[in-house]
């Protein structure tokens, strides 16, 4: 079960109130108005706070946006200069650190196939390679 403190606030604001105009000098369940009046002041002072520090926090966000938004073009500029860069460029270890693939690897030369560049099949096509009862000599 959630709870709603604003509505707790609120019905014993209440509750104060009525008790304070027809009861003041009465005890309820072994509490007396002033402890009650209280613990209810330090609720509401620590709810407030809360939401002091709520606004507090939606005012950096635009801020952290800003700033993160900057850096990430930085770093977009960064990437670039490494890319261009005579002794680093994309076939450099830095290149391969920052998550990219290097020149080589989009070339294949480091891919799964045979390195020698032969395929598996002699000629590359699959057609002449397939069996006799897949493709009838002509005439048949």
């Amino acid at each position: 079960m959630r709870l709603n403190i604003k509505n707790v606030i609120s019905e014993m604001e209440m509750f104060v109130e009525g008790w304070r105009k027809y009861a003041a000098e009465k005890q309820l369940s072994s509490l007396t108005l002033a402890a009650v009046e209280a613990e209810l002041s330090v609720l509401v002072e620590h709810e407030r706070e809360m939401r002091l520090a709520k606004l507090e926090y939606r005012g950096k966000i635009a801020p952290r946006t800003s700033m993160g938004l900057c850096l990430r073009d930085k770093r977009r500029r960064l990437i670039a200069a490494v890319k261009s860069d005579v002794t680093l460029g994309e076939n450099s270890a830095f290149w391969r650190f920052l998550g990219f693939k290097t020149l080589e690897e989009l070339r294949g030369s480091q891919g799964s196939g045979p390195k020698d560049g032969s395929s598996d099949h002699a000629d590359g096509n699959p057609d002449t390679e397939s069996s006799d009862d897949e493709h009838p000599p002509d005439g048949q």
